[in-house]
């Protein structure tokens, strides 16, 4: 909860730290690391965790 109003939200930079924390939680999944490992192709992942994130500030900050 913020406190102050003078505090500004930095859109893209929590964009990126819930994407490293969305790509984060993926990879404690066997089946994705087994996937990334297998076919040495980490974009699906990303591409989910940039994705959840986006959601997340669709949902944050409308």
């Amino acid at each position: 909860m913020m406190t102050g109003s003078s505090h500004t939200i930095d859109w893209e930079q929590r964009r990126y730290e819930m994407a490293k924390d969305f790509l984060a939680a993926l990879l404690t999944n066997e089946s994705v690391v087994r996937e990334v490992a297998t076919n040495r192709n980490t974009g699906g992942a990303v591409s989910a965790a940039v994705a959840f994130a986006d959601k997340m500030i669709v949902a944050l900050h409308g």
